[in-house]
């Protein structure tokens, strides 16, 4: 599965409707559930974002409708991030060219 990690920031209606975020994240994460989405946290912050939202799919196309979705009840806007472990991203880092590489065959 890949993880994804969503920045959350209150719309209006999200901010008027604040005492009742944690019940709208229980029932959001139950909802994903039943679609095979896997809620791993969900904080909430003190700064420029309102909250973090980490969940696990196991395709793009379903991360980006959980996306859609957590914004479509109009409580808070999304920014959404494929975010990779450190063994997703060595193989990627291992398959970086050296410019010094190029300059070897010289």
């Amino acid at each position: 599965m890949a993880t994804y990690i969503a920045l959350l920031t209150f719309t209006e209606k999200g901010t008027q409707e604040i005492k009742r975020t944690t019940a709208r994240a229980d029932a959001f994460k139950k909802m994903a559930e039943k679609k095979g989405i896997k809620i791993l946290n969900t904080f909430w912050l003190n700064g420029p974002f309102d909250g973090v939202h980490i969940f696990e799919v196991d395709k793009e196309e379903d991360a980006l409708a959980h996306s859609f979705s957590l914004s479509s009840f109009g409580n808070v806007r999304t920014q959404t991030y494929r975010a990779l472990s450190k063994d997703e991203v060595e193989p990627i880092l291992a398959g970086i060219s050296d410019p010094f590489d190029l300059l070897q065959g010289d």
